[in-house]
């Protein structure tokens, strides 16, 4: 089994809307506009998002399940230097 990981990177438009409640309008607006971020409770509406990329890279791989499936070991012949022509060579003189 294998696991990889993603990471997005997008660009968003997003539109926040918010109710502020003052004894007048001047102490509405002023909260308003002495907000810096966005309250939790607010209004959220994404009007245009755009990728900018994404990559995968791999986290972790089991090997053991393809080890019975695939020729990995050291020990075949053919990997090994020289392999099977020259061992045939040296059986047949």
């Amino acid at each position: 089994m294998a696991k990889v990981e993603k990471n997005t990177l997008q660009e968003m438009i997003i539109n926040f809307k918010e109710f502020f409640v003052g004894d007048s309008v001047e102490e509405a607006t002023r909260k308003a506009h002495e907000q810096e971020m966005p309250k939790e409770d607010a209004l959220i509406t994404i009007t245009d998002r755009r990728m900018l990329g994404s990559k995968i890279k791999l986290v972790s791989k089991d090997n053991d399940e393809h080890k019975s499936q695939t020729n990995q070991g050291s020990e075949s012949k053919e990997r090994q230097v020289g392999g099977t022509n020259e061992q045939t060579q040296k059986n047949d003189s």
